[in-house]
């Protein structure tokens, strides 16, 4: 009799176990503000490299984007609950190379880098 209850308790124990894991994961991503970026290619040419790093003081968010067409755009989405920097840096089609400097993130803010011809502007848009 207890033999048979074996695999099937064993079996409970792991998915409460996963369903546990998965609760836990999920709950951080819920409860973590998400910084909203979107990167605006105003530059009139093709972005044919760009980088964009938002470093905390214990992370670092790495996205390294191909090629953005002229005026594309492109968003990302980053979990951080510590307040943060951006830098974006660019490369043109025509070989120029365009940096920001850093600017400062707030967990939940919203924000367009505008990628221009001679520079990077932010523009904040809200706080979530």
């Amino acid at each position: 009799m207890l033999r048979s209850l074996r695999y099937p308790v064993a079996l409970i124990v792991v998915a409460l176990a996963f369903f546990g894991g998965a609760a836990t994961a999920t709950m951080r991503i819920w409860f973590d503000p998400v910084v909203r970026i979107t990167i605006s290619n105003d530059t009139g040419q093709p972005i044919t490299a760009m980088r964009i790093q938002v470093r905390t003081d214990d992370s670092t968010h790495l996205a390294l984007i191909d090629s953005l067409p002229a005026a594309g755009q492109h968003r990302l989405y980053i979990h951080t609950s510590d307040r943060a920097t951006l830098a974006v840096e660019a490369r043109l089609q025509d070989g120029r190379e365009i940096h920001s400097s850093d600017s400062y993130l707030e967990p939940g803010v919203s924000l367009t880098s505008h990628v221009e011809a001679a520079r990077v502007r932010i523009e904040y848009l809200a706080r979530m």
